[in-house]
């Protein structure tokens, strides 16, 4: 288990079941994160890699309306329904970006997603290679005047 400083918090993260995060999350989630909707977003999916991120799991969890920049649930409220005055700059109390990329990167390295890219990697090249080395010792077709493409290999009968 590690501990993320957020907010000023201090939040566990500890590795989530696979099956669970295929259960909950989506390709487009992380689409999404990259959207113009990145705070809501990222609050959503991060509440889903780090449980105890959300109130509802601890009760040191960040609430959403202070992940957005408000320091009360009714400001956050009024701000919804129009009230664009109500948020206060310098009350602030959302994560900066980088402590969001922090949750992120803390929260897929303690489920090993780091070191399953690693894999897929190596698995990726693998066959990359394998398919190389295929095509490369593969017997050629003839080409367009009849003759083999592939080059050829060792010794030649005697003549």
């Amino acid at each position: 288990m590690e501990l993320l400083k957020i907010c000023d918090r201090q939040i566990p993260v500890v590795a989530q079941k696979h099956a669970r995060l295929r259960h909950l999350l989506t390709e487009d989630d992380f689409k999404r994160i990259m959207s113009k909707d990145y705070a809501s977003e990222s609050y959503r999916v991060l509440g889903i890699l780090i449980p105890m991120l959300l109130p509802a799991n601890n009760p040191n969890g960040i609430p959403q309306w202070e992940w957005e920049g408000f320091t009360s649930r009714e400001g956050w409220d009024k701000y919804l329904a129009g009230d664009m005055s109500t948020y206060d700059e310098g009350n602030d109390p959302s994560p900066t970006t980088a402590e969001i990329i922090d949750a992120f990167e803390m929260a897929l390295r303690a489920s090993g997603a780091t070191r399953l890219g690693k894999i897929l990697g190596l698995v990726q090249s693998g066959a990359t290679l394998v398919a190389a080395q295929q095509t490369a010792t593969s017997p050629g077709s003839p080409g367009t005047n009849g003759a083999s493409t592939s080059p050829v290999t060792g010794m030649s009968a005697p003549t």
